[in-house]
């Protein structure tokens, strides 16, 4: 699967104001981390990073929480998403 176009959704605000270069007082601890993510978007035909809060990103979040206690730390390849969020998934796709 070859991404070209994307949005990527975070719930903190200071980190998407970093990566989207409207606020250059990035500290020290992730500056490297924020110029590698703002390099690589140029190989994205279009991308867009967007502040979405916790409250309305459920499924980013629990999927966070499943990927840190289970060892996570890549890719996901299954076909179908983890039981743990299933319930999520059908509530956002209603709340459309």
């Amino acid at each position: 699967m070859e991404l070209t176009h994307c949005i990527i959704e975070g719930d903190a605000l200071s980190i998407v104001q970093y990566i989207q270069g409207l606020d250059v007082n990035i500290p020290w601890k992730i500056r490297s981390v924020i110029s590698d993510i703002q390099a690589l978007v140029f190989a994205f035909a279009d991308v867009k990073f967007v502040f979405v809060p916790r409250s309305l990103n459920f499924v980013a979040h629990e999927l966070a929480k499943f990927a840190l206690h289970n060892s996570v730390s890549d890719w996901w390849w299954s076909p179908t998403p983890p039981t743990s969020i299933l319930n999520s998934l059908k509530a956002d796709v209603l709340s459309v």
